[in-house]
Order: C-alpha cells, then sequence, then structure tokens
C-alpha cells in the first residue's frame, strides 16, 4: 500500500461477552454527515454514521456510533451488490488512510460497484475510539532508549493496562468490542444502506471478520474476498514465532537461489544473524523520521529491533527485493533505508486503536492459549525470541484486559457454502500462506491462490485485483488466474543496476500562474506534490508551489525551521527566469530548493531523495523541471 510519502507531508507543513449475538432487533439508519477525511479526487463518497448497541446482549446497552463512508460507483449501471471493505488489525483505522491509499487501493473495483469502508467499532472515527496514545507515545519515546526486553516488555503491559483503566473510566464496556459484536455491525451497516446482498472484502484481521460473518448473517454475503487468511481455528499469539522464523527463512532461501542475488549478498542469513548479535551487544544510532511529531529521533537500535524492521519490510511486495541490499548497507554502516522501515513502524502505530487490537485478541484468542503454550512456541526460535518477547506478553495483558471470554465456536474452523477467493503471499511475515489452504478445508465452494515474491498485501497487488475483478463478475466460477504465470520470485535490487532515474519521461502540469512538467506515473498528492512511491517507504518527491511571500522571507522561515542554514549552490537560467538554488536537509533527507520571483510571487521547486539517488533525481528530475517552468500567459 503506497502512502503519502512521510517527508512530502513534512514539505507542506512548513509550507503551511460469551453470549450469542442475536439477529439485528430492528433495521438501523445511516445518518449523513461530513467526510471527516480527505477525499480523493474523483471520487464521489456519500459519509455519514449507522449507530448500533454497543453491547447487544444488554437490552440497555448504551448506543455507539461507527463512521461509514460509501464510494459510489463510477457506472451508470452499477451492480447492485457492492464491496464492504474489511480493515485489518484488529484495531486499524480505514477511512483516515482511505484518502491516502484509496486510488492505490481499492479504485478498480469502484468502477462497476459502489465501494463501502467502515471504521469498525473502537476505531478511526467511530465513537467511541479505543485509543492508547500512552502506548503510542511509549513506541516513539523508547525507540531512543536501550531497553532490555524484560524492561520493554514491562513499560508496554504498564501503559496498556492504564489505557484500560482509562478506557473503562469512559464507561466503555471493553468486553463488547470482539469479533462476534464487529460481524453484527457489518451486516446493521449492510441494512441500514439498504443493500440486500454484499460482497465483503477483507484482509489480515479483516479475513477472520469476514469469516465471522459468513458464519453469523451468511443471507447478506454474496461472495467473500480474503487475502492474507487469519482463521479462526488458528492462535496468532502462538504462532507468530513460526511465522517469523518461516518468513526469513524464506528471505533467506529466495535469494541464495537468485544467482545475482547470492553473489552480491553471499551468506546473508549467516550475515543477518551476526549482525543482530552485533548490535544487540552495542546498539547503533539512526535517525527515524517521526511524521506526526515533526521531528528526526536519534534511534538507538538493537538486534532485536533490526528483526522487528525487517519484519515489519515484510509485510510490503514493494519492498521486498530491497531487503537484501538494506542488511547488507546496514552491515556497512548505511542505515538510510533501514530508518524508513522504523519510520514505517511509528507512522503506522498512529493508525492503530490498541485498544480494539487487545480487546479483540484477549476474547477471541486468549482463552484459548496458556502460559506454558506462549512460551514453548517462543523457546522454539531462540534466534528470534527477545524479538517476540519485546512486543509484550500478550497472556500478562489479557489476564488483566477486561475482554471478556470467547464462547468455543471462536476457535473452530467456519463452514460456509458462500463462494469464497482465499489469496496469501508467499513473503507474508504474519498469516503464512498454509492459513489459506487451511481456511479452504471447510470452504467447500472457495478458491485459493498463493502469490510467489509477495507478502501481506498480496491480494491488493496487480494479480491479485485482477483475480478479484474476475471473480465478482460470477463467484460460483473459478476465476481467471492466469496473470500468475506473470508472477515470479522477488526481482531482487543489485548494486550497480542503472538508475531507473536516466529512464524518466514528463508530462504537462499547470499550477497556480505557470505551467512545467512532473514526472509521467508519480502519483499527484496535493498542494502540487507529486511522490514516486516505489515503495511505502520511498520519499523521493517533488513539490511545485507557487508562494504569496517574498523568496528571501520564505527560505528564512524553512531555515528557521529546520534549525539549519540552506546552502546556496548558485543560480540557474530558463525561459527568462533566473532562479536561485540551495541544498539542505528536511528530516534527514537530502533535499533541494529552487526559487524564483515574478510578478509579487515567488515560485518554489523542491525535490526530496535518499542520498544514493539524490544525484541521479537532481540531474534528471529536478534540473529538467526547472528548464521547462514557464510564467502562465
Amino acid at each position: 500500500m503506497n502512502r503519502y510519502p512521510r517527508i512530502v507531508v513534512g514539505i507542506l507543513l512548513l509550507v503551511l461477552g460469551v453470549m450469542p449475538v442475536l439477529a439485528q432487533d430492528s433495521t438501523p439508519t445511516f445518518e449523513a454527515s461530513p467526510c471527516a477525511f480527505l477525499v480523493p479526487a474523483d471520487q464521489t463518497v456519500e459519509c455519514g454514521y449507522v449507530s448500533v448497541p454497543e453491547n447487544r446482549a444488554d437490552p440497555d446497552s448504551t448506543p455507539i456510533r461507527l463512521a461509514v463512508a460509501v464510494f459510489k460507483a463510477k457506472s451508470a449501471n452499477p451492480a447492485a451488490d457492492p464491496i464492504m471493505y474489511l480493515e485489518g488489525g484488529p484495531g486499524g483505522n480505514s477511512l483516515s488512510l482511505s484518502g491516502m491509499g484509496f486510488n492505490q487501493i481499492l479504485a478498480p473495483f469502484v468502477e462497476d460497484r459502489d465501494v463501502i469502508l467502515f471504521d469498525q467499532r473502537g476505531t478511526g472515527f467511530s465513537e467511541p475510539a479505543l485509543n492508547c496514545p500512552g502506548f503510542t507515545d511509549l513506541i516513539r519515546d523508547t525507540l531512543s532508549d536501550n531497553l532490555s526486553p524484560a524492561d520493554e516488555q514491562f513499560l508496554l503491559v504498564k501503559a496498556l493496562l492504564e489505557c484500560a483503566a482509562e478506557l473503562q473510566g469512559d464507561d466503555i464496556n471493553l468486553a463488547a468490542y470482539n469479533s462476534v459484536e464487529n460481524a453484527a455491525d457489518v451486516d446493521a451497516i449492510r441494512a441500514a444502506l439498504g443493500y440486500e446482498q454484499v460482497n465483503l472484502f477483507g484482509t489480515s484481521y479483516g479475513t477472520r471478520l469476514a469469516l465471522t460473518v459468513m458464519r453469523d448473517f451468511p443471507a447478506g454475503v454474496r461472495s467473500s474476498i480474503m487475502g492474507a487468511l487469519y482463521p479462526l481455528q488458528v492462535n496468532l499469539l502462538t504462532d507468530t514465532a513460526a511465522s517469523t522464523d518461516r518468513v526469513l527463512d524464506t528471505l533467506f532461501a529466495g535469494c541464495a537461489a537468485d544467482p545475482d542475488c547470492a553473489a552480491a549478498y553471499p551468506d546473508l542469513e549467516t550475515v543477518f544473524y551476526d549482525l543482530v548479535d552485533q548490535w544487540n551487544a552495542e546498539p547503533v544510532t539512526m535517525s527515524v523520521l517521526d511524521m506526526f511529531g515533526g521531528e528526526n529521533i536519534q534511534a538507538s537500535i538493537n538486534g532485536d529491533e533490526l528483526i522487528s524492521g525487517l519484519f515489519t519490510a515484510l509485510y510490503s511486495t514493494d519492498l521486498i527485493p530491497t531487503l537484501p541490499q538494506t542488511i547488507f548497507e546496514a552491515r556497512d554502516g548505511n542505515y538510510e533505508t533501514l530508518a524508513g522501515y522504523f519510520a514505517l513502524i511509528l507512522a503506522t502505530n498512529n493508525f492503530v486503536s490498541r485498544g480494539m487490537y487487545f480487546s479483540v485478541e484477549c476474547h477471541d484468542e486468549g482463552p484459548f492459549t496458556t502460559a506454558e503454550a506462549f512460551e514453548a512456541s517462543v523457546n522454539a526460535y531462540p534466534e528470534i525470541s527477545d524479538f517476540i518477547e519485546r512486543s509484550g506478553d500478550p497472556l500478562a495483558i489479557c489476564d488483566t484486559w477486561p475482554a471478556g471470554v470467547g464462547g468455543a465456536v471462536e476457535n473452530e474452523p467456519v463452514t460456509s457454502d458462500i463462494p469464497a477467493l482465499l489469496l496469501n503471499g508467499e513473503y507474508d511475515p504474519i498469516t503464512p500462506p498454509e492459513w489459506a489452504y487451511l481456511a479452504a478445508e471447510t470452504l467447500p465452494n472457495s478458491y485459493v491462490y498463493e502469490f510467489p515474491g509477495m507478502g501481506h498485501d498480496a491480494a491488493l497487488q496487480t494479480c491479485g485485483v485482477a483475480i478479484t475483478l474476475s471473480f465478482l463478475d460470477n463467484p460460483s466460477v473459478e476465476p481467471d488466474s492466469s496473470c500468475l504465470a506473470e508472477v515470479g520470485a522477488p526481482d531482487f535490487v543489485i548494486p550497480g543496476q542503472e538508475t531507473e532515474a536516466a529512464a524518466i519521461t514528463f508530462v504537462p502540469y499547470e499550477g497556480d500562474g505557470f505551467t512545467t512538467v512532473v514526472p509521467e506515473g508519480w502519483t499527484a498528492m496535493m498542494m502540487g506534490t507529486f511522490g514516486r512511491g516505489q515503495t511505502p517507504t520511498d520519499q523521493t518527491a517533488v513539490v511545485i508551489l507557487s508562494l504569496p511571500v517574498p523568496a528571501a522571507l520564505y527560505i528564512q522561515g524553512m531555515s528557521a525551521q529546520l534549525g539549519s542554514e540552506a546552502e546556496n549552490t548558485g543560480t540557474r537560467e530558463a525561459n527568462g527566469l533566473t532562479w536561485t538554488l540551495y541544498n539542505l536537509e528536511l528530516m534527514g533527507f537530502p533535499s533541494s530548493l529552487a526559487l524564483t520571483e515574478s510578478g509579487g510571487k515567488t515560485f518554489a521547486i523542491q525535490m526530496v531523495a535518499n542520498s544514493s539517488e539524490r544525484d541521479a533525481i537532481y540531474e534528471h528530475v529536478f534540473l529538467p523541471i526547472i528548464d521547462a517552468f514557464a510564467l502562465a500567459g
């Protein structure tokens, strides 16, 4: 999933219970309201809320509000059955991310069908949201500390239990936030919007939710698309260590089987685990961008956190080809790419409602887990055991988190005749491919596809989308999966490969009082901003602005905000304009800036790229944009 480059945001800021759930008692209603998130360009969206009981087993339960957005189909004759997207997590915020990721993720589906997004109970814009800001702050604040696994686990558990007490102090019933109630919410939203049936589209935890909806409310489901399967009969708490070990082995074996990768990065597994041991003995310091704090953190990264960074990167198919190179760069003291992984962790942490995560996991998984089983699962993989333990002992949290106890059915396979499409990636770090095959054993009308070389987001990649669109046309018929023949092992990045910057082509761009060009295929975001977006951590971008302030004042303010002077590197003449050129550092990334004045306005062109590509992007992107710039009229 490609998001707005965090560095671009920085530029713009500088510029500016056990009881069964009963069937729905009555049809809930949809109350329209303004969208609370940035609506993507060229999308028609209807936003509002659906009110439901917090606890359906209690007739006097306080109502809660679910934030809903319907992205309207572009077709004049859309299909009657929309897609209902179920976010992962549990606890993932859907709507706040939709403005940044909809066009890259779900846009193909809105051509012929409405697409329904909503923030699940306890998350995002839904009310109440089970946010734990103390936990979120702790992740950021301790990044500079070299804590032992025991100390880190203690602080995490303490922060979460304090959060539980605060949420209960607000009269929130934490036992009412689980997959059973969540599934009833899905059906309530369907009914409130007036749809007879929906096509569920769940990813990660959203697949567990989809399976629960198929079990509890089958009449409202036409079909179910599930990517990164998390079936009810597995146990995430005790399986994470094995899944982590499996995916690391997959990465090392994948590089070894590729002659170019093996030659460029020999003995990758040994190099990686040697680095883990070295950094655990003596952590290294790197600058990590905190987008939300608007600052760089001097992070102290140990070996267990190195595993965490790699584990996080494996979620993204786009990042997988870069991982061997990143490991060798880190060995040689270049932490720039790796720091991007930790920036991704910090950013993602702000879009997860941790209270919802633990209410769901402690209700759905906790009753079927023992301390002995968890400890045995961790000890079976000693090379990564400290990494697992640093994440916090889930049973220590669940023992005191008032989540209620899920019934035995929450640990049993879901059996359903509803047509289902199951999509998993070979390199998925948290939901391994075998979980899709396991779920399919009790879904007789299902089709299973495993994607070589892909991570947790396989269902949202090009081939996954193509198979899904074919499936939606007629879920009772095996979809066209011919694109799988073109999917193969990761195309690992090899040193010395010619930069792609030289091959960039341009398209015209018209701004406020000017024309120029921008790189073809780069994503247009906001305020003249274009991001390359090759990977989720790719910060390469250009910003082209017209400003109502003198250039001297702008560069003075920019330097003050950054805390350092911009370096004047000379001038450039183009189309009758004289541009003053500067080099500066923006939140840890090299940046180039060009300023010119005309007609009482300052025109600014700014480029950001990592140090390894800076010169190529400067020559093949930044300068051509300057040279093509012309005043309108």
